[in-house]
């Protein structure tokens, strides 16, 4: 779902370039950097989280055992939120 909406994030300024800048081009080109900005900023949280599947098959192939998984798993959720925060704000 987090790479549907990373699309459509992009996509909506897209569409409404060529609509925007007849009025204001530096309008328009604002718009669409701002954009690109949060996308990849989003893009780095989805990273983040795909990051969590070959992390759990290797604490599961640990038999559980406490180990530096946990803290990398908690490093990648919060730098996971903090990329959302930051790409919807």
């Amino acid at each position: 779902m987090a790479v549907i909406h990373t699309l459509m994030n992009i996509g909506l300024p897209v569409v409404l370039f060529p609509i925007l800048r007849p009025h204001s081009t530096m309008l328009s080109y604002g718009y669409l950097s701002i954009a690109i900005a949060a996308t990849v900023t989003l893009i780095i949280g989805v990273v983040f989280l795909l990051h969590l599947l070959p992390l759990s098959a290797h604490f599961v192939a640990s038999d559980g055992v406490i180990t530096d998984y946990e803290v990398i798993f908690s490093l990648l959720d919060r730098g996971n939120f903090y990329a959302y925060q930051i790409g919807m704000a």
